[in-house]
């Protein structure tokens, strides 16, 4: 009886995990350049998906293993002449057709990882890529526009309609405000002119006179303040006696 070949120690059947550390050059999956689980960016995307590829070949090639070992049991139990209890439909049965699709599919696992490690290298190595371990700047977070005070809204409304001009009529560069009728505050023209919500148009000297125009922030923040609803009249005492009077009386 021809004694079967003596089987040495059993290969590591994580073969994804172990090209992605051998390409990456890194110890463990979590040691892969931008693996934060917390972290919605495009290379930290492009690490989870690897990690996630290198587990799904390692289980395929688990499976195909095991399928592999229990086709060679069978057929050692032919070469062996034990086979006889065997079915009669084939030796292999489906295991061949299973063998087969099993290697159909690591074959492509195993091009899909390599195409994903070969894009996270071009993305660790592009320029807008954080250094590895550091965390992206936070964005920051929104400035919420103040509103405007009674006097401000006015100003700005008069600036909107081109009322308002800046000038200097003396050596010492005394501003002056011309408004053309208009009720404006030199404080709360000031305060707007602080706050980028309307500018002076510098094209002409301050001694021809410099007019005063809204920004696109001013602009916006105007048709806000148009649009918010007022608030209700308070009734006053007489307007409700009438009703309360009504309600009062018996019926």
């Amino acid at each position: 009886m021809t004694q079967p070949a003596p089987q040495g120690a059993p290969r590591s059947t994580r073969v994804g995990t172990e090209m992605v550390l051998r390409i990456l050059d890194v110890p463990d999956l979590r040691s892969i350049p931008g693996w934060r689980e917390d972290e919605n960016t495009p290379l930290g995307r492009s690490a989870a998906d690897i990690a996630h590829l290198a587990r799904r070949l390692d289980i395929l090639q688990q499976t195909l293993v095991n399928v592999a070992t229990s086709i060679r049991r069978d057929m050692d139990r032919v070469v062996d002449g034990t086979d006889v209890d065997l079915q009669s439909c084939g030796v292999l049965g489906s295991s061949g057709q299973s063998l087969d699709s099993l290697i159909v599919r690591r074959t492509a696992l195993l091009q899909e990882l390599e195409r994903s490690v070969g894009l996270h290298l071009a993305l660790a190595a592009s320029p807008l890529a954080p250094p590895f371990g550091q965390r992206p700047a936070a964005p920051a977070p929104a400035k919420k526009d103040k509103k405007l005070t009674a006097p401000q809204r006015e100003a700005l409304e008069a600036v909107s309609t081109g009322k308002v001009t800046m000038y200097s009529s003396s050596k010492r560069g005394e501003l002056r405000m011309l408004t053309h009728g208009a009720k404006v505050s030199r404080k709360a023209l000031g305060n707007l002119l602080q706050r980028k919500l309307v500018e002076r148009d510098t094209s002409t000297s301050l001694f021809v006179g410099q007019t005063v125009r809204p920004t696109a922030t001013g602009l916006r923040m105007l048709a806000v303040q148009n649009t918010a609803p007022a608030p209700a009249p308070a009734a006053s005492p007489r307007s409700i006696a009438p009703a309360i009077a009504a309600a009062r009386r018996p019926r």
